[in-house]
């Protein structure tokens, strides 16, 4: 949880920085599995310069079911293979993924 609360802050903190500015735009999409998903990652491909996208560890969420099947470089994440993938023409993408500590996996070993 402190790790979402963490999160919030620096999105707020962003849209704070960035509030009058036309040159950054930070969009949440609501959506309820796989299909919608990928909807939502076509509607936005073509409209924008630089994409910065977050890499997920489970690939189990109901968020991306059936998008790994189509999945061909794992390095970079669902979202973040579908953005970079030659069919989408897509803009520059970077890929960011949180590094776990030897406390995180011990915390998670013991859930």
């Amino acid at each position: 949880m402190l790790d979402t609360r963490h999160d919030i802050d620096m999105i707020q903190e962003l849209r704070a920085a960035y509030n009058d500015t036309q040159r950054i735009e930070y969009r949440e999409e609501i959506v309820r599995d796989g299909v919608e998903t990928s909807k939502v990652i076509l509607s936005l491909y073509d409209h924008y310069d630089f994409m910065l996208v977050g890499r997920r560890i489970d690939s189990d969420s109901p968020l991306v079911k059936g998008l790994t099947n189509w999945s061909h470089a794992q390095e970079l994440g669902i979202i973040g293979d579908m953005l970079a993938s030659s069919g989408m023409k897509c803009c520059a993408v970077l890929v960011v993924q949180q590094q776990f500590t030897v406390e995180d996996l011990a915390h998670a070993h013991e859930d």
